[in-house]
């Protein structure tokens, strides 16, 4: 089994979410802000209590 196989089922399985977080508004870049380790933010991203979605 490859990557190439694997992809699709896995975009899949994620389909579902992606359309209920994209209904409330969350963005992609705020799941890949909500997504990094705390220590590795930058300045910019330090005041994530600011998005419109309390992680």
């Amino acid at each position: 089994m490859t990557l190439y196989d694997i992809k699709p089922r896995f975009q899949a399985l994620l389909r579902p979410l992606v359309k209920q977080l994209a209904s409330m508004g969350i963005t992609a870049n705020q799941v890949t802000i909500a997504a990094e380790p705390k220590g590795n933010r930058t300045s910019i991203y330090s005041n994530i209590e600011n998005l419109p979605i309390n992680f």
